[in-house]
């Protein structure tokens, strides 16, 4: 098998996104039973059946998200595909349907469930909003810079943020595709986040800058100050409902939020 260069996993299902183009569901089916040798020992086992092999993509696939309905992927080759689930009469498999437009490789990709759109960005600086599961185009947002998309995110469901290379964060309203608001920081780290739902959450090295109001100025936003090891630029970063996880070398951080008041 060629290399994994994506690799998206849930508590039943693994998915691999490969160097040629092709991506992999794979079940993962945990049984449990008793060890013979000892009755009181529980044993467990866990094995792993390939769904489906499809190869949407002429190149490497760069990046994938993966929710309850689909799996949305983007590739080196400029292109996007939607995969979605197809029972047949004795088995399970996967369908997909490929997206165009993109001029450069898939840079960065997003789902929101909630609204049935991905967001996905390019090397060239595209940032193109698709409806799902159908693929349609529904936006595209002009950036006027041909820097790297490297993160995009949605903030309740009304806007877009995106981070590019250049360290320049916009802010876009879903609907019209107008940009709000711009914020420019030093050394922007990783990808953007959000918390609670309609807090951004923007990585510097000064700390973590929170926006509970994405469209005010700048100047409005909060930095929260972090330890210093939340700073380095080597960090990966995870965001959940209430927390930011990340990792560096053997250390693995987390910082927990209460809810905030929406001032």
């Amino acid at each position: 098998k060629l290399g994994v260069t994506v690799l998206k996993a849930s508590e039943s299902l693994l998915v691999l996104g490969r160097v040629n183009g092709s991506v992999e569901h794979v079940r993962i089916i945990h049984k449990t039973g008793v060890d013979e040798s000892n009755a009181n020992i529980g044993s467990s086992e866990m094995r792993f059946n390939l769904i489906s092999d499809i190869r949407p993509h002429d190149a490497a696939v760069s990046v994938m998200e993966v929710s309850q309905q689909y799996t949305v992927s983007g590739s080196r080759d400029s292109t996007l595909a939607v995969i979605t689930e197809r029972i047949s009469t004795n088995y399970e498999t996967r369908q997909f349907i490929r997206l165009t437009g993109h001029t450069a490789r898939i840079t960065t990709l997003t789902i929101d469930s909630n609204r049935s759109i991905a967001v996905s960005g390019s090397a060239v600086g595209e940032v193109f909003i698709w409806g799902l599961p159908g693929g349609l185009c529904v936006r595209k947002l002009s950036l006027n810079c041909d820097v790297a998309v490297l993160s995009v995110v949605c903030i309740s469901g009304s806007q877009i943020a995106s981070l590019g290379a250049d360290c320049t964060v916009n802010i876009y309203d879903l609907q019209t595709g107008i940009k709000i608001s711009q914020l420019e920081l030093d050394g922007l780290l990783s990808q953007l986040g959000v918390l609670f739902g309609n807090i951004l959450v923007v990585p510097s090295i000064n700390g973590l800058y929170l926006r509970q109001r994405p469209n005010n100025d700048a100047a409005q936003s909060t930095l929260y100050l972090v330890p210093q090891s939340f700073r380095s630029p080597y960090l990966n970063f995870v965001y959940r409902r209430n927390m930011v996880i990340s990792s560096v070398e053997s250390q693995v951080l987390l910082l927990k939020f209460s809810a905030l008041n929406n001032r």
